[in-house]
């Protein structure tokens, strides 16, 4: 994660943007003084990368105290926004960022820091990333820090894991539904529409008892698509991937079968690999008369 300030004729503009390498993340969102904090401890990230200059200021020292060795200071020149939009602009090999959709000075200053970073600590091979998407604050409920602590949402107040809430209601059996899990989570939803949705979700599988324990029973075979996907954009990876992509789609067509004949809530669709296209990195090493997408 990379936390960027710029100063203008106002009030001081805060940023984050955050990657993860396993699956390719790349989410951006603007913050403030007064909840830095709480959006850090949020997402929980294992290393924030940040200037010096914001490091030794006296004003935010008492959220780096708490982050303790978390927040790493690097060299400011790292988060300048001048060459911010064409340092992104290079990594994805593309001529503007038109396309990526709308973003903040100070946004895109610690986009280009984050993508700076990686390319300077992944010096074997330069991960893929997905686009950057850009998280707005009002989308997900504020948890100050002393409220997400005592919760013990994802740690207990000791920092260990076993015994937290999230600990006690995970049951999933893959690790894309295990980050899903820990992402709703930390970051609760405040529009009531998604947030309807998913109780939809809920309640369609509440309901189909069976269908729901012939999933878990299939998905406990099913690779983590979204790290497989995103490391298959890796030549090295691909070598070792293409080997086992044919298992891969012969769990996906288990999938369809156990949701034959039901029709998914939009939101579950999104989320199953029975019921959305299939990458197209694997398709070239599917049967040539296998669908590339279904319908439940």
């Amino acid at each position: 994660m990379a936390l960027t300030r710029i100063r203008g004729s106002g009030e001081a503009l805060l940023a984050l943007a955050w990657i993860d390498i396993s699956t390719g993340v790349f989410r951006l969102a603007e913050t403030e003084a007064s909840r830095l904090l709480a959006d850090i401890l949020r997402i929980d990230p294992r290393e924030l990368i940040l200037p010096d200059t914001i490091f030794h200021d006296p004003e935010l020292k008492p959220v780096f105290d708490v982050l303790g060795r978390t927040a790493v200071p690097q060299p400011a020149v790292l988060f300048d926004s001048a060459s911010a939009e064409g340092r992104i602009a290079r990594y994805f090999g593309v001529a503007t960022l038109d396309g990526f959709g709308t973003f903040s000075r100070a946004e895109l200053a610690a986009a280009a820091a984050a993508v700076a970073y990686v390319e300077k600590t992944q010096i074997a091979e330069r991960p893929p990333l997905g686009k950057p998407e850009r998280e707005s604050a009002a989308s997900t409920l504020f948890i100050d820090p002393a409220t997400r602590a005592n919760l013990e949402l994802a740690r207990t107040l000791s920092g260990d894991r076993n015994g937290s809430l999230l600990k006690a209601i995970d049951r999933t059996v893959t690790g894309g539904g295990a980050r899903l899990l820990a992402e709703r989570l930390m970051s609760p939803l405040t529009d009531p529409a998604p947030i309807n949705a998913r109780l939809d979700s809920i309640g369609f599988l509440i309901d189909e008892p069976l269908l729901c324990g012939n999933l878990r029973d299939t998905l406990k075979h099913v690779p983590d698509m979204p790290a497989r996907c995103h490391a298959w954009r890796s030549t090295a990876a691909a070598r070792a991937i293409s080997g086992r992509s044919a298992k891969a789609w012969k769990r996906r067509a288990e999938l369809r079968r156990c949701s034959a004949r039901r029709c998914c809530p939009k939101s579950s669709a999104k989320h199953c690999p029975g019921c959305r296209p299939f990458p197209r990195p694997w398709r070239s090493c599917l049967p040539k008369r296998s669908p590339t997408n279904c319908r439940c």
